[in-house]
């Protein structure tokens, strides 16, 4: 699991009460809706980064959403947090092939043509990988639906699934973190000018 948490400093909460003047009173409100921006912020650069249009692998938003978890803040607990957890996702969530024909055919060392196999894109830079591993991935079903499966041995059974990296393993890079906490911070500054000036010109 990994996770972007928010929290205010006493600095914070001081200068928010100095611009409040007699109305401050409502800091907390300022914050926790502050906060709650945020971390909606928070979770919608996770799926941008990791699935979007900007995103580096090849799987839906939504498979990406259904992993994260939001706590939100209140007016006694001054504190949100985004959490990424999950086991790795079934490779047939990425960019796939699930037809039932060849893809391009390659070679084994002697020679000969390699039976039909399937390839997938877990990246989406670079090319498909063949799943040319012997005895080689099939398609299969399940509640979760098309799966590709593997025998690790000559014998029918066992049957092991093919996945690639879970959610947590695909947000928490350098470049990710560091952009998610940079925007972060932006927006939370910015909804503290917003919410404290909706409060001062209301009275």
């Amino acid at each position: 699991m990994m996770e972007v948490q928010i929290g205010i400093s006493e600095q914070t909460i001081e200068e928010i009460r100095k611009r409040l003047g007699g109305l401050q009173n409502k800091t907390p409100t300022v914050l926790s809706r502050a906060i709650n921006r945020t971390t909606t912020n928070i979770k919608k650069n996770m799926a941008q980064q990791t699935a979007g249009k900007d995103g580096k692998y090849n799987i839906k938003s939504e498979d990406v959403k259904e992993s994260l978890n939001v706590q939100k803040a209140t007016t006694r607990n001054l504190q949100g947090r985004v959490a990424a957890s999950g086991h790795p996702l079934l490779l047939t969530k990425f960019n796939a092939d699930k037809s039932a024909g060849p893809i391009e055919p390659i070679t084994y060392e002697n020679g000969k043509p390699n039976p039909r196999f399937y390839s997938a894109k877990v990246k989406k830079i670079g090319r498909k990988k063949a799943l040319t591993g012997n005895p080689r991935a099939f398609i299969g079903t399940s509640k979760a639906g098309l799966i590709f499966l593997q025998r690790f041995s000559g014998k029918r059974y066992p049957l092991e699934p093919l996945y690639g990296p879970s959610v947590p393993q695909m947000i928490e890079n350098e470049k990710t973190i560091e952009f998610i906490y940079r925007e972060a911070e932006s927006t939370l500054q910015k909804r503290i000018d917003a919410e404290i000036n909706n409060i001062l010109r209301k009275g």
